[in-house]
């Protein structure tokens, strides 16, 4: 796979000496650096892209994970910021600062990142999946319970959803439902290794 990435590069560079001012040849050359964990290069890309399209939410977006690589929480809280203020709808990065923000243990703050991805997209089952997870860590169990039921009727072969529902039930004192759960993630990954320790 590492080749594919290092041919994507060298397609990338034909096409940015045959069109040197295209944001989005930076860009895609950016994440296959990245991808090779050569992260200079990425981020000189990405800067790239954004003095030639800096109205572009995907090129901060995209940045922003890099800096999640490098450990720089707080630079890419500020990228998904910024692709965010260009792009108030951009779900993906409502679930990547969202993760940012866990990160840094803000869990309050990543539950209202959720909250808004799930208000634009009310489908996204992983959105469900993740601020269930926020809110098993609050121990707010309940709400944690509903996310997850949610996560499960949008993705039922979501093995993670059944693994953290049959966890809260296990909270809540509901041994039947709880084994029913990890059962279940096994049955859908049997290499969720949680199910069989739960």
């Amino acid at each position: 796979q590492l080749d594919d990435y290092r041919g994507a590069i060298q397609d990338y560079n034909t096409a940015i000496e045959i069109k040197p001012y295209y944001p989005d040849a930076f860009m895609n050359r950016g994440l296959a650096y990245l991808q090779l964990n050569d992260y200079k290069r990425a981020f000189e890309d990405y800067n790239r892209a954004i003095e030639l399209d800096p109205n572009n939410s995907n090129i901060y977006n995209n940045r922003g994970i890099a800096k999640i690589s490098t450990k720089d929480i707080d630079g890419a809280i500020a990228d998904y910021d910024k692709a965010l203020e260009i792009n108030p709808k951009f779900t993906n990065s409502y679930i990547n600062r969202s993760n940012a923000r866990l990160m840094k243990n803000d869990i309050r703050g990543a539950i209202k990142d959720l909250n808004q991805a799930i208000m634009i997209r009310p489908h996204f089952a992983s959105a469900y999946l993740l601020r269930g997870s926020a809110r098993f860590e609050l121990n707010d169990y309940a709400s944690a319970l509903r996310d997850f039921d949610q996560c499960i009727k949008l993705d039922p072969g979501n093995a993670f959803a059944f693994n953290n529902r049959g966890i809260v039930k296990q909270k809540l004192e509901d041994f039947k439902g709880a084994i029913a759960d990890y059962n279940m993630a096994l049955q859908i990954d049997p290499t969720q290794a949680n199910a069989y320790m739960n």
